[in-house]
């Protein structure tokens, strides 16, 4: 990516979609669980997935 001269790449709604995802599944594997951070684990773990691979992609 370095070579091309980029200075900005969007990874925003890659990052949404991955949150959304995991947050829909923890809440149909867990419907009585009220108790937030136990269910931002799995979207967050997700979102951080996600990242990781973005910046392998783009060689960081």
């Amino acid at each position: 990516m370095r070579k091309y001269h980029v200075s900005k790449v969007n990874i925003g709604t890659a990052l949404r979609l991955a949150f959304d995802r995991g947050l829909r599944d923890e809440l149909a594997t867990h419907p009585n669980d009220y108790i937030y951070l136990d269910l931002l684990k799995r979207p967050l773990y997700d979102m951080k997935v996600v990242t990781k691979n973005k910046m392998k992609l783009l060689g960081f």
